[in-house]
């Protein structure tokens, strides 16, 4: 199933639809996550009862800037501190700067993905292994550079 959404708000839903899904891991890539709702409180919950369902649950998460996390995002770094084993962060370094899109990937099978950084335009899509496969590969190349 592919849904077409075009707002921030719909984006937020999405993206708690989409780790809702997660049963081992979530692979999210973002510019600086300031506009995928990960600064509050109902995020905060969802990501942490991913992390208690299961010990080898997993986040990854890639970045281009930091500084919206480790500034406005308090409960995002208390999960850090409190799951340490299981969510790494990495800074992209130049080499992937020019990726300009943002997902949210749920066991390389449901996904949230942002077209362009600068268009609200995105797409919920689950149950995709075709999809999730080119995504996860996707995340691994930018989380290798």
């Amino acid at each position: 199933m592919i849904r077409k959404l075009s707002g921030i708000n719909e984006i937020q839903l999405a993206i708690d639809q989409i780790i809702g899904t997660a049963r081992r891991e979530l692979q999210i890539f973002d510019g600086n996550l300031a506009e995928g709702g990960f600064g509050s409180p109902a995020r905060f919950q969802v990501l942490r009862r991913f992390l208690l369902a299961n010990r080898a649950n997993r986040i990854q998460i890639a970045l281009h800037d930091t500084d919206y996390l480790t500034r406005s995002c308090a409960r995002m770094m208390t999960l850090l501190r409190q799951f340490p084993h299981a969510i790494e962060i990495h800074h992209t370094l130049p080499a992937a700067r020019h990726a300009s899109d943002a997902f949210v990937l749920a066991d390389a099978l449901s996904y949230w993905r942002r077209y362009h950084t600068a268009d609200p335009r995105s797409e919920l899509v689950f149950n995709d292994d075709a999809g999730g496969r080119l995504l996860r590969s996707r995340f691994e190349q930018i989380w290798e550079a």
